[in-house]
């Protein structure tokens, strides 16, 4: 789902609502939509994925691609909370290290 070429820098997951809350709601709502994002870092550009509606893992959808030059942090918290990625997004802070190595490179 990339383009030729392009180097993969950095990815993490991410939801659009706080982890605590989609982990509830995947349990309970199981018709509800996807909320879970995978955010991939390259050499050119950030992309947003949609991923599966209990996992975050395997990319499913391209949802947006934003420039490579924009900042997602810094993150801080428990779960990161950022608008730079094109809808509200929660970042936990196991990959806050993931986001802060992202800016770096950009």
């Amino acid at each position: 789902m990339l383009d030729a070429g392009e180097q993969i820098q950095e990815v993490f997951p991410a939801t659009t609502m706080g982890f605590l809350m989609t982990a509830l709601l995947d349990r309970i709502l199981f018709f509800m939509p996807s909320t879970h994002r995978v955010v991939v870092v390259t050499d050119r550009r950030i992309v947003v994925f949609r991923s599966g509606k209990f996992t975050q893992g395997n990319p499913k959808k391209l949802l947006r691609s934003i420039p490579r030059e924009t900042k997602i942090g810094p993150p801080k918290g428990v779960n990161y909370k950022t608008n730079v990625l094109g809808e509200k997004m929660f970042v936990h802070r196991r990959f806050h290290k993931d986001v802060e190595s992202a800016d770096s490179r950009g």
